[in-house]
């Protein structure tokens, strides 16, 4: 059985919970900026690392 193009799921490959996660990264990465500059990038760094190496669980 074919699908008709017209009925297509379209998701997206962004979701909410995906636009918090960056939110947050980017506020940790602030606040430790705030306190010592180069930490902000080393956290901010440091999470979104540990996010592409262990993944996410959905």
């Amino acid at each position: 059985m074919t699908k008709n193009p017209d009925t297509t799921d379209r998701t997206p490959w962004i979701d909410r919970r995906d636009i918090v996660g960056l939110i947050g990264v980017g506020l940790i990465g602030y606040g430790s900026w705030l306190v010592y500059e180069p930490a902000g990038f080393l956290t901010a760094g440091a999470v979104l690392a540990g996010v592409a190496i262990f993944g996410v669980r959905s």
